[in-house]
């Protein structure tokens, strides 16, 4: 039977896997939906087909790079350091340290998720993957009496 931990983890796979589908499906309607892009254009939609684009690149390669850093920790010799359900990850198989992997870098998009949420001055803002990066603040202008 499956713990609360591993349902959590399983949970955030599906959780960004969904963010990832939805994100997918407004660059695809944004691009070639004639009503939803009108619409869009006419309300000023806030994702952009730049951002939905970003968000889904971004998305992916967190995957790949947890991934990569399951089969990383397995080269790097420190499979005994990690057990899951009795296993160390060496004795794992291919399709378990994918989903290790996966679970793992899911766990992380979603407390990005949470943070993004809570911080709603934007203070941890960072440059998006595509698009314009965020430029400092020009400061204001003060006139010097003369």
């Amino acid at each position: 039977m499956l713990q609360l931990g591993q349902i959590t983890a399983l949970g955030t796979v599906v959780f960004t896997a969904v963010l990832l589908l939805k994100n997918i499906v407004a660059m695809a309607r944004l691009q070639f939906g004639g009503r939803y892009k009108a619409e869009a254009k006419r309300t000023n939609a806030r994702l952009t087909k730049v951002q939905a684009a970003s968000s889904s690149l971004t998305q992916l390669i967190v995957w790949g790079a947890g991934v990569l850093a399951v089969y990383m920790a397995d080269w790097a010799g420190l499979s005994n350091a990690f057990t899951i359900g009795g296993l160390h990850l060496a004795a794992m198989g291919v399709g378990a340290k994918i989903v290790l992997g996966l679970m793992a870098s899911s766990t992380l998009s979603v407390v990005n998720q949470i943070k993004m949420a809570l911080d709603n001055t934007d203070s941890a803002r960072t440059s998006p993957l595509l698009g314009n990066p965020i430029l400092p603040p020009i400061p204001p202008t003060t006139s010097v009496p003369q």
